[in-house]
């Protein structure tokens, strides 16, 4: 399907910069250790709160919310070199 570039359809090059963002995010997800990667999953992609979290994955709400901030910290870094594709980054 053709582009209309005047019309608003995205750029190439917006659409190939997406595709790699996405294959960046789901690579910077799966390094994850497997506790981090669930809380993250859970709240940023599901939408769960963090008492909910705590009762899916059976520990205190201290513990879920240190996972999601190790986690989220460590997406960060992992995804830092992808800067100039994340408004506000």
């Amino acid at each position: 399907m053709p582009f209309d570039i005047e019309g608003g359809d995205p750029a190439p090059d917006d659409i190939a910069a997406n595709l790699e963002l996405g294959v960046a995010i789901k690579r910077a997800l799966a390094a994850l250790p497997y506790d981090q990667r669930l809380a993250v999953v859970l709240r940023d992609i599901e939408g769960l709160e963090y008492e909910e979290i705590a009762r899916v994955i059976g520990c205190s709400m201290g513990t879920v919310k240190s996972r999601i901030g190790r986690g989220r910290a460590a997406l960060r870094r992992d995804l830092a070199q992808f800067r100039e594709l994340f408004p506000g980054f």
